[in-house]
């Protein structure tokens, strides 16, 4: 017999299960729409701008598609092409707008954009540090952290530099009298300052310079450099969940858990230490360091930073305090081995400020007072800036060369290039420190020398890592004359952090004082 409520109960059931069947593929339609729109979107921004030539799977990074010195040097031509703006494409259809002149960086960077996509590879390492976050949390938590950064915060970590190198000399001296004809620079430097960030960020002595390259932090930090340099370009590794499934994914995964204990290592041995009565009179401090303001830091509602925030910054701090000043440091051995009238200029002026001493250690006060060195420093992090590309994600609308760049486009900024621009830098290629006397300083534009980026995102310590650098540089100067270990060219290797393809080795000779 013919049921109406039957038949009714049998289109809504077909209807529903139609409806569900439907779903998932009206879901992906949705989904390839925005993609196709937003690859339409991207085309027609980045059409404006000049693009080198492009291949059809790898984009403009066909002839370079691993992070060495030829990706450098391939750049390099392009802004010696390009001069203001140009267009890369990573893939065949992630594209970004490249600006590697002054006025176009400053369009950029003057701005509070949150950091570009790549930023997104190191977020499972630093979470969200400063590094890595953006809008209200960035901004409080800069506020917060600012103190640490104080005049008066860094002056007492001169003793500490001073310490630390004096550990550093001793093997040196060690390599010398075992016969040794050359002295690996690079990762001892890297256990150096490693041991100064330790020291200055969370009075722990951890003795990492004596444990040798083997520590597991430094392996670590290594290892998660390289592997977030590889994926940017593996396509195949620009999607989260094809990387983490494969090999060099789960070892990305296993170098963060290592640098996780580490921190988190620290963090308890100072809670533990505070809890006990041991830290709570800071006052009575030789000097406060980071971990104290983190643990102490209020905001005006008297709530303070979360144990995860805590580590996060931590792990920034690690990762930035110690890998970039190490890369600072090693270039400028290089750069004075290479040019020995400026290490001899630069010697002279340290034996000035030390002459009449019982003791080398470099004082707060001489650091003004060691001008050519710091010429030289700086002419250095121009050549070779340990941080050599950053990015953003505009979250406003922006004018470049005219041309409007509308929100949501993906910038990159080549500090490495912008360095080494013929339309702002004369003889760009040569290491000449006179161009940061004050004469000439006077003339720069604001956003040609950018070692430590520019505008409201500028690097919180780097006049922590310029103090640094100054008395290790000056400590090696008083105590040997040094020389290249190759006659061969050290080439810089692309990574997070600027290093050598190969490690340097540097040839040191005591000086007879």
């Amino acid at each position: 017999m013919f049921s109406p409520s039957a038949m009714y109960q049998s289109v809504t059931s077909s209807t529903l299960l139609l409806t569900f069947a439907l779903f998932p593929l009206v879901y992906i339609c949705l989904a390839v729409w925005r993609w196709l729109r937003l690859i339409w979107q991207t085309e027609k921004t980045l059409s404006q701008f000049p693009c080198p030539e492009r291949h059809w799977l790898y984009g403009t990074l066909k002839d370079f598609k691993v992070p060495n010195h030829k990706f450098l040097e391939g750049n390099v031509r392009f802004t010696e092409r390009f001069k203001r703006a140009y267009v890369q494409w990573i893939g065949p259809w992630w594209g970004v707008l490249v600006v590697c002149h002054p006025e176009t960086v400053k369009a950029v960077l003057k701005g509070l954009d949150p950091k570009g996509p790549v930023y997104s590879y190191v977020r499972q390492w630093l979470g969200d540090g400063l590094l890595t976050s953006d809008g209200q949390k960035w901004a409080r938590n800069r506020r917060l952290l600012t103190p640490a950064f104080h005049f008066d915060i860094l002056k007492p970590y001169i003793h500490v530099y001073n310490s630390a190198v004096d550990e550093f000399l001793d093997k040196v001296d060690k390599s010398l009298k075992d016969g040794k004809s050359t002295f690996p620079v690079f990762k001892n430097v890297s256990l150096l300052t490693l041991d100064v960030i330790l020291n200055c960020a969370f009075s722990f002595e951890s003795h990492c310079q004596t444990t040798g390259e083997n520590h597991p932090y430094i392996q670590a930090v290594y290892e998660l450099c390289s592997l977030v340099s590889k994926r940017q370009f593996n396509l195949l590794h620009l999607s989260d969940t094809l990387y983490y499934l494969s090999s060099e994914g789960k070892r990305f995964i296993h170098y963060c858990e290592v640098v996780h204990r580490e921190s988190e290592y620290v963090i308890s041995q100072r809670k533990a230490a505070l809890a006990a009565g041991q830290g709570k009179p800071l006052k009575n401090k030789k000097y406060l360091d980071f971990l104290d303001i983190l643990l102490t830091t209020k905001d005006m509602d008297g709530s303070g930073l979360s144990d995860t925030e805590i580590r996060e910054e931590v792990d920034t701090f690690l990762f930035e305090g110690h890998d970039t000043t190490a890369s600072g440091i090693s270039w400028a051995l290089y750069a004075l081995a290479r040019h020995p009238e400026h290490q001899a200029c630069c010697r002279q002026e340290v034996d000035e400020v030390l002459n009449g001493r019982s003791t080398d250690h470099i004082e707060w006060s001489d650091l003004p007072k060691l001008k050519h060195l710091t010429h030289c420093l700086k002419e250095t992090l121009r050549m070779y800036p340990p941080v050599s590309y950053i990015s953003r994600k505009l979250s406003r609308e922006i004018t470049v060369d005219g041309k409007r760049v509308p929100v949501g486009t993906n910038v990159q900024i080549p500090i490495y290039n912008i360095h080494h621009n013929p339309e702002v830098w004369t003889d760009q290629m040569k290491f000449l420190p006179e161009r940061f006397e004050a004469s000439n300083t006077q003339t720069m534009h604001p956003f040609a020398f950018i070692p430590f980026s520019a505008g409201p995102r500028n690097c919180i310590g780097q006049n922590f890592a310029l103090n640094e650098e100054k008395v290790i540089l000056a400590r090696i100067l008083r105590r040997y004359e040094w020389s290249l270990g190759s006659p061969k060219e050290t080439l810089p290797y692309f990574q997070l952090v600027l290093r050598f393809e190969k490690e340097l080795d540097l040839k040191f000779t005591p000086r007879c004082l």
